[in-house]
Parts: structure tokens; C-alpha cells; sequence
């Protein structure tokens, strides 16, 4: 497993052959829940895999440019990802996810899981939008089930390509 957290790269053959997942979910007056989904993942040995973590350790607030270069760095990353975890943590409204989640998750045909902690403001929201567009999603309320999903996912594809 590979981790690039924003807005660094890596540019290399492995990974440029790597599944890729990023890891949408509010930053901002949230838990560190991307913490503790690497650390989910990083317990998967049988596949390689890249994990992009929109987190950085620490934001530059007073960098004009800042949001500007996380932004473009997110927007190319989700652009890229194979598959994307979205988790709508407590403490924030995730009101960039609840976008990112029509922009890339509902409106495409991207590989998705979603997740919501039961303490999230906004779940019927995101359960009722995602009934709408891709109803063969399942809304799942806890981020072990949601990182489970798309481990289940990888096997399934790593079987896919085996047998193919």
C-alpha cells in the first residue's frame, strides 16, 4: 500500500499501475477518520493498492495560494481514482463531500462506497440522493464497514482480472 497525502505525488511505475482510492470525507472541524481508514487498509497485504489523503498535517491558513493548490490537487486525484471512499464524519456538515459525492460518486460511473457516522447531520440527504442516482449503493454507517466494501471490491476485481 501506498499513501500520498496532499498535495505531494509520486510518480512512478508501481504506482502509476496501482489501483487507486481516495479518500473523500471532511477534513475541517472533523475526526482524523482518514487516520484510521489507512490504518483499515493497511492491514490488506494480498494487492497493491494507492490510497490518496486529501489530509494534510498541517494546512498553511495564510497561504493565499493554499486553497487554490488543495483544491486542483483533489479535483485531479478524484479525477484519477479508480475507487472512492466517502465518509460523512460528525462534526461538520462535509458540505465540499456532499459536492464531490454529485460531482464524481452520483453522476458517474466511478466505483464508490459510502459511509455516514450515525452522528452526521446530513445522512437522509445523502441516502435519498444516492436512492436516486445509483440505488445499488448501499449507505453504510460505520467506516470499518464502509473500508471493508472496498477491500471486497479489490478482491472481486483482482479475481476478475486473474480469471479473464
Amino acid at each position: 500500500m501506498k499513501v500520498i497525502t496532499a498535495v505531494n505525488e509520486d510518480y512512478s511505475v508501481g504506482n502509476h499501475h496501482n489501483i487507486k482510492i481516495f479518500l473523500a470525507g471532511g477534513i475541517t472541524n472533523c475526526p482524523d477518520w482518514q487516520k484510521d481508514a489507512i490504518k483499515m487498509f493497511d492491514q490488506i497485504e494480498a494487492f497493491d493498492f494507492t490510497l490518496y489523503n486529501p489530509r494534510r498535517p498541517s494546512f498553511p491558513i495564510h497561504d493565499p495560494m493554499a486553497a487554490e493548490q488543495q483544491i486542483t490537487w483533489e479535483y485531479e486525484h478524484l479525477s484519477n481514482a479508480d475507487i472512492i471512499l466517502y465518509w460523512f464524519s460528525k462534526g461538520s456538515l462535509n458540505p465540499i463531500v456532499l459536492y464531490e459525492l454529485g460531482r464524481w460518486g452520483n453522476s458517474s460511473d466511478k466505483i464508490i462506497s459510502i459511509g455516514c457516522d450515525p452522528e452526521y447531520e446530513r445522512t437522509q440527504d445523502v441516502v435519498i440522493q444516492t436512492a436516486l442516482s445509483r440505488p445499488e449503493i448501499q449507505i453504510y454507517s460505520s467506516l470499518e464497514d464502509t473500508v471493508q466494501n472496498i477491500i471486497d471490491i479489490i478482491v472481486n476485481m483482482e479475481t476478475d482480472t486473474v480469471v479473464d
